[in-house]
């Protein structure tokens, strides 16, 4: 939904690509490493990555620095046994080589890098009791709780000297950064990129954290105050190591620091993620109605600004949460949230048609008023009297209809065939026993309906009922459906002694002398798959 941070690297240092072609600076040197790299030299490419990184911290080239330290770890785990665990340390001989803001950066992937341990390892972590004392760098000795602070602590420590980060550009950062569309943006300085990055995490889950017992919860409305009152607001709270009170407290920070910028567009994106997390993780009587007045807020002050339809685009997603409530005998007051949220779509993605909320609410008109159809019928029906079929439908105004007279060989081998691109053309050119039209109440609120339809009675034999949204079946933008139903004046139960009785499907009575052929589901080797075989033979005197 939100802008994701868009750093080259996974920090999984196992599909780093060589991004020097984006960066003039060490082109030469970094076209030697890929060469090295090619040949299978990672020790030498491992030498040469370094020299850049000494030549870059003399230079003060914070870019490069940070490339020759992601591809150091790299070609150390490459070369090295158990590396991957090593390098979560050996990014601090790189931290103290630094300053800000390469340092800050190193930070933050530190932090990932422990953050992917823990998720690499929870399974093990949760079984592990936690030692009085947790000192060293034998992270495999550590509890849960120990990388779940080391992890935090590294995050707020990424973003300390934010006057420095605040005043760096990412336009120099473009051998580490990738390029992405709107992003510049969204994430002007290395301030806005770490703090997003730092969120990621605060805003997470808190399962695995031990809570205190204060712990802090989000429970009061500042939380979705606007802008203004949000950021200096005060949260009060015993429990400073919460994810989520961190997280109110960067948002505070990052929040202020866009607030009297001329173009909105970093704020909203950071204001619409917080809100989205207040809403998911707040405890609130009155929630939806918070949530919803913040967005409207968002909508009327920023009416001019493109970003402000995203905004619109998720209140349109409450409408639609808020229309699956509805039951036409129980609850008809949602019926026609789903109009509701169409129409402001309409008006976001008229407005703003090429931005994010307006694509988005674009895709949600299109959800919103995509057909569907599905019926059912018996299996059974008694011969010449009129049955039921059931169709569940939404947005369609007529259901076509064609009864098929088929025999079991042909629907066996239809009903075996699983390339639906030649079963279909095969069941819709078989030539119709019946044909008619069904007129479909649509009520116009692009809500899914059900009501049953009269079917004329049929003679004794097996059918398909076909149904489609066009007249013609034609299989392109359509929507066309089959069940199968067998016309018969029997019917037959069984007891747990294995008896069986037939029966008179109109009556109930039973049928004497009736003959009866059984079948079995047997496996068969040569077509490697279950096949339906001739068992027994009986008449009803024999069973009875």
């Amino acid at each position: 939904m939100f802008l994701k941070n868009f750093l080259l690297l996974s920090f999984t240092f196992l599909s780093v690509t060589v991004m020097g072609q984006i960066n003039n600076d060490y082109l030469k040197e970094w076209k030697k490493i890929e060469a090295l790299e090619s040949k299978g030299l990672t020790k030498d490419a491992l030498v040469e990555t370094i020299n850049i990184f000494k030549d870059a911290v003399a230079k003060n080239n914070e870019a490069q620095q940070i490339k020759a330290a992601m591809f150091q770890m790299k070609y150390r785990n490459m070369t090295e046994e158990d590396n991957q665990q090593k390098n979560l340390f050996f990014v601090d001989t790189l931290i103290i080589q630094t300053k800000a803001p390469a340092k800050n950066i190193l930070l933050s992937m530190q932090a990932q890098l422990f953050q992917t341990y823990k998720e690499n390892n929870r399974y093990k972590l949760y079984n592990r009791t936690a030692l009085e004392e947790e000192k060293g760098n034998d992270i495999t000795t550590w509890s849960i709780a120990k990388l779940n602070a080391t992890i935090a602590n590294l995050y707020k420590a990424s973003l300390k000297n934010e006057a420095v980060l605040k005043a760096t550009n990412l336009n120099g950062l473009d051998a580490i950064i990738e390029k992405g569309k709107n992003t510049r943006q969204l994430r002007p300085t290395l301030y806005d990129f770490l703090a997003h990055r730092a969120l990621d995490y605060f805003m997470s889950t808190e399962n695995d954290v031990t809570s205190a017992a204060y712990k802090f919860i989000i429970n009061e409305e500042a939380a979705f105050a606007p802008v203004k009152e949000f950021a200096v607001y005060n949260f009060k709270t015993k429990d400073t190591a919460s994810l989520y009170f961190n997280a109110l407290q960067i948002m505070q920070d990052l929040l202020a620091f866009h607030l009297n910028d001329a173009q909105p567009e970093a704020l909203l994106d950071a204001d619409l993620k917080r809100l989205d997390f207040v809403n998911e993780h707040g405890v609130f009587n009155n929630k939806e109605k918070l949530y919803e007045n913040a967005l409207l807020n968002i909508e009327t002050k920023y009416s001019n600004s493109p970003a402000s339809a995203q905004a619109t685009y998720l209140r349109a997603q409450m409408l639609v949460a808020s229309a699956e409530k509805y039951n036409p005998l129980l609850n008809k007051e949602n019926q026609f949230d789903l109009v509701k949220a169409k129409q402001i779509c309409e008006a976001a993605y008229a407005k703003f048609p090429k931005s994010e909320g307006g694509i988005n609410c674009k895709n949600l008109i299109t959800q919103i008023e995509k057909p569907s159809l599905h019926f059912d019928v018996e299996k059974v029906n008694v011969p010449a009297l009129p049955f039921r079929a059931l169709i569940t439908f939404k947005n369609i105004d007529k259901v076509y209809y064609r009864i098929v007279q088929a025999n079991r060989e042909e629907i066996k081998r239809l009903e075996n065939n699983n390339n639906y691109e030649q079963v279909w053309p095969s069941i819709v050119a078989l030539k119709p026993f019946k044909s008619w039209s069904i007129d479909i109440p649509n009520q116009k609120d692009f809500q899914q309906h059900a009501t049953e339809i009269k079917v004329d009675g049929l003679l004794v034999g097996t059918y398909y009922v076909l149904a489609s949204m066009k007249e013609d079946f034609s299989l392109s933008n359509n929507i066309v459906g089959r069940a199968t139903t067998y016309v018969s004046n029997i019917s037959y139960i069984t007891n747990n002694k294995n008896e069986l009785y037939v029966l008179d499907r109109d009556n109930g009575k039973p049928l004497e002398k009736a003959t009866v052929q059984l079948w079995t589901n047997a496996y068969s080797y040569s077509t490697r798959k279950y096949e339906t075989v001739k068992s027994g033979f009986y008449t009803t005197e024999d069973i009875v």
